[in-house]
């Protein structure tokens, strides 16, 4: 289980933002060891003074507040202003950007890939 804070990151290049977790934990001097891509499968808890506000499976939504008004040549999804790759399925686009960008305490479970799951096996 991974504690830490919500995040909307990006970088230039990326072509708009990604939900992520800084986990708090992570001690490397490298920071980005620390950054957590949310994925689809991976189970999040998010807080608001220490009372879980939502808890759930994130599936991404690739269709909802798609617009045509980003500059590029093909609709992109926006919420507050921002491009983002996906949204979560269910929830109100502005209230799950908000979390994020007001960096809610969370908990993260990533989803076992199949690769770590053969290595577990070996």
């Amino acid at each position: 289980m991974i504690k830490g804070k919500l995040l909307l990151y990006f970088e230039t290049g990326m072509e708009g933002c990604e939900w992520a977790v800084i986990d708090k934990d992570e001690r490397s001097p490298n920071p980005y060891k620390a950054l957590k891509e949310l994925k689809k499968g991976d189970k999040l808890k998010i807080y608001d003074s220490g009372k879980i506000i939502w808890e759930g499976e994130i599936r991404p939504d690739t269709k909802t507040n798609l617009t045509d008004k980003t500059g590029y040549p093909y609709p992109r999804q926006v919420v507050k202003n921002y491009i983002v790759h996906w949204l979560q399925q269910g929830v109100d686009p502005e209230k799950w950007a908000q979390w994020f960008l007001e960096e809610k305490d969370c908990e993260l479970e990533k989803r076992k890939s199949k690769n770590n799951r053969l290595e577990e096996k070996v």
